[in-house]
């Protein structure tokens, strides 16, 4: 066991401490707190947690070398969708159950799941065998906090007289869910009244039934009274499926109804699927004739599938035990793969020129991907002090690989190129292939489409918040990411600044939608991206008659060097005749268009129809300038969790402005102000309205990508194509 270990264990309420201590214990250095603040002073090796931290922790220790454990408080998993939090974690611990459950929902920890068993039930498997005791026996009511759910609504206040009609002898031990008595999480105020009025009846029971015991300390493992109870009555708490263990009988409460704070999305692994581990109520009728049936039902029904659960869920480790497996595995991800200070060992080697030994230390650092990329840098270095260039370029090359924005790679590489210890042109074509990727759109047709593919890539999109969160520097006002221009096509310092940010815990996140600007072409994001979509999507973009609703944008100016004959127009305003062109610019209105019907083969607009009142009109000028089989590209202000569409502002009939939101205005490529008014945001009933307005198929496409510079989450364009 490695004793110098600086072991952290974090906590938000004090039960979760039950799984946390007996692993502590075995670390000689070790520390279990729920104050952050005491842990930057403790300076860990890694923090362990029970509770759903694992991103607040990832991100408390963003500029560390400090790996997130995570283990799950509780038994197995609950009936809702598995947690997104577990994505933050370096490793997860726990049984091999647990492990398929996470991957149904394709939640993946940053490293590695490790079965070891789940330390949480240790307590339970050491409990020893004994005959049940039916005559006198004692009853563990243990019921959940969610008022939607918990036995604690039913029975009720009618729990220990209907017991006493079943059992003229027995002993009653009552041990609420730790959240009942400890109330500090935000979400759990607003019950406070009903906790309240149980604890009050409870309370009473203790003080006039000498048979009756409260424990009313959140901090008390439950698996202290499994020892002691004959009958468990609960709910749909994660406990019945530890009680299983001991195969003794379960009554339970189950309301057709769902707690308000959990996803209605289940996987084939979520425990909904094993409830008939004991009889079910559903009122107090059926509360009492199962009672009274309890141990026949028991040893006929139940007994036998609680075996099988028990067996399917906890697998091979079915002792108690599983906390010093956790704690043998820690020791052993550190002694034998990694160290928080792998990369400081190798420098120190290389810096002592001892290269063999600093190489065989960054080859293993390369299996993590917490440290792939410093190790690759550091590989590099050493050839290049060794003289081999180009084993160097090809190492430095891997890094920009997996991150176009490794400042250190490309002060190697120009190093290399200035001294004339590599080749330029083969640097560049080599970087153009690393850059110059496929682009991956996803075609999304609608919301119910968009849920699913959510799901799937949970996990992909933690790691890509975590990769922008760690390119935005404290305390400047800009700065610059490294990608592959299209338009340009070079590789380039995009301009990232502030300019319309948003907060985000108190975060400066810049827009990356409207910023990334390419300081040669002068493109952001979106329009970069835009005339990217057009190359991939329209390779014969030459030869098709195209119409855009803008004109005066550098955009423009680039599409049409790619087709002469396109046609671009601005709103000019009302008393310029529709069509008419005025200073070399042409007047158009989106609802009125002065064009002939099937003139066009694509139209493209771009951040236009939510200044629209009546958009709807506009929709049906795109399906009618349109040739069978032509196309309308365009994008605008989209919110991809919504299904319907945010109204922000109406028009009145005397052309007065409505404005049911805050006013929210964009800017006018005619005008140095932000003149613009928001009517909308869009949400998936959008592509409904394209097929209202006549439009065969409709359909998002969602796109991402490190190496073009495509970031701030997925940018989404819409595609709506008229029957040919």
């Amino acid at each position: 066991m490695n004793k110098n270990l600086r072991a952290a264990f974090y906590f938000t309420l004090d039960f979760q401490k039950r799984v946390l201590t007996p692993i502590a214990q075995y670390f000689k250095n070790s520390l279990i707190t729920n104050e952050p603040e005491s842990l930057k002073t403790f300076r860990p090796d890694f923090v362990f947690t029970a509770d759903y931290s694992c991103k607040f922790l990832s991100e408390y220790f963003k500029d560390e070398n400090v790996f997130i454990m995570a283990v799950r408080h509780g038994a197995v998993n609950k009936y809702s969708e598995p947690e997104d939090d577990f994505c933050y974690a370096d490793f997860v611990f726990g049984t091999e159950y647990e492990k398929k459950y996470l991957e149904s929902g394709n939640i993946k920890p940053r490293m590695k799941f490790v079965v070891t068993g789940n330390p949480w039930v240790d307590e339970t498997f050491r409990i020893p065998n004994r005959p049940i005791n039916q005559n006198t026996p004692t009853i563990l009511f243990a019921p959940t906090y969610n008022p939607e759910i918990s036995a604690a609504a039913i029975p009720g206040n009618k729990l220990y007289e209907l017991i006493s009609k079943v059992f003229s002898d027995f002993n009653l031990i009552i041990k609420p869910h730790p959240a009942i008595l400890d109330r500090r999480p935000e979400h759990l105020k607003k019950y406070e009244e009903t906790f309240d009025q149980w604890l009050f009846y409870w309370k009473s029971l203790k003080d006039n039934f000498n048979n009756v015991r409260l424990i009313d300390d959140p901090s008390e493992s439950i698996a202290n009274f499994f020892a002691h109870a004959d009958i468990l009555i609960s709910d749909r708490s994660s406990l019945i499926w530890e009680f299983i263990i001991l195969e003794r009988p379960v009554l339970l409460y189950n309301s057709e109804d769902e707690p308000e704070l959990w996803n209605k999305y289940s996987t084939e692994y979520s425990i909904k699927n094993k409830i008939d581990v004991g009889p079910y109520y559903k009122d107090e009728d059926q509360f009492l004739s199962y009672l009274k049936d309890i141990f026949k039902l028991h040893h006929e029904f139940y007994s036998e599938r609680q075996r099988v659960y028990k067996n399917e869920l906890f697998g091979k480790y079915q002792d108690d035990f599983s906390a010093k497996r956790v704690a043998d595995e820690i020791s052993g991800i550190f002694e034998n793969e990694i160290s928080n200070r792998i990369i400081e060992e190798a420098e120190f080697c290389i810096h002592n020129n001892n290269f063999d030994r600093a190489r065989e230390i960054l080859n293993k650092a390369c299996d993590y991907d917490k440290f792939k990329e410093d190790a690759l840098n550091d590989l590099a270095y050493i050839e290049i002090i060794s003289g081999d260039y180009d084993r160097a370029v090809e190492y430095l090359q891997t890094t920009l690989a997996l991150n176009p924005n490794n400042d250190v790679a490309f002060s190697n590489l120009n190093y290399l190129i200035e001294n004339q210890l590599a080749d330029p042109t083969e640097i560049k074509t080599s970087l153009l292939k690393i850059f110059k990727t496929p682009l991956t759109l996803n075609k999304l047709s609608s919301f119910d489409d968009f849920v699913n593919y959510e799901r799937m890539m949970r996990s992909e999109y933690k790691r890509r918040n975590e990769f922008e969160r760690k390119l935005i520097p404290e305390n400047q006002n800009e700065f610059t990411y490294n990608a592959y221009c299209i338009v340009c096509n070079h590789i380039v310092p995009l301009h990232v600044d502030f300019w319309n940010a948003y907060q985000n815990n108190g975060n400066k996140i810049p827009n990356w939608r409207e910023r990334l600007v390419c300081p040669i072409c002068g493109l952001n994001n979106r329009m970069r991206l835009t005339y990217h979509l057009i190359q991939e999507l329209f390779p014969d973009f030459n030869k098709l008659t195209v119409y855009t609703t803008e004109q005066t944008t550098v955009l423009f100016q680039l599409l049409k060097k790619l087709n002469s004959q396109i046609f671009g127009s601005e709103f000019l305003g009302c008393e310029i005749a529709r069509g008419e062109i005025l200073n070399g610019i042409r007047n158009e209105d989106f609802t009125q268009l002065s064009f002939n019907d099937k003139q066009f083969d694509l139209i493209i607009s771009l951040e236009v129809l939510e200044h629209i009142p009546d958009y709807k009109k506009a929709l049906m000028e795109s399906f009618r300038v349109l040739k069978k089989g032509g196309k309308f590209l365009f994008t605008v202000p989209f919110n991809r969790n919504m299904r319907n569409n945010l109204v922000r502002a109406e028009r009145n009939n005397d052309g007065t402005i409505n404005h049911i939101l805050p006013p929210e205005y964009h800017g006018d490529p005619l005008s140095s102000t932000n003149s613009c008014l928001c009517f909308y945001h869009f949400g998936w009933e959008l592509l409904d309205e394209l097929k209202e307005a006549g439009f065969k198929t409709s359909y998002a496409l969602f796109t991402y990508s490190k190496e073009y510079g495509y970031l701030g989450g997925e940018q989404i364009f819409f595609i709506a194509e008229k029957e040919g």
